[in-house]
């Protein structure tokens, strides 16, 4: 009878598993959809101001681009740190399933 229990919980806990695990696939493939429509936008936006610099005086065009460079180095930066950050997650995880089989 306990081996039953047992065989039966340890099916609900790879049901559990199996159904976050498709969970996490789903929701990447959603922040991949989302990453890749602020690219778009980024790029259509950066092509909008490339556009307007034409029409400001020289001192306010070179200010904008100066803001508009330091932004996007910003930017890197962040996306950097962030692919760093979901990477130790990604080993952290693979870890943490290793160590459950």
């Amino acid at each position: 009878m306990q081996q039953t229990q047992a065989c039966s919980y340890k099916q609900v806990e790879f049901e559990e598993i199996d159904c976050l695990r498709q969970r996490l696939i789903t929701s990447e493939d959603r922040l991949s959809t989302s990453e890749e429509q602020i690219r778009q936008m980024n790029s259509r936006f950066q092509a909008f101001i490339g556009a307007v610099l034409h029409y400001l005086s020289p001192p306010v065009a070179t200010a904008a681009q100066n803001i508009w460079q330091q932004d996007d180095h910003q930017q890197t930066q962040q996306q950097q740190h962030d692919h760093q950050h979901t990477e130790q997650q990604n080993e952290k995880s693979q870890g943490d399933q290793h160590n459950e089989y």
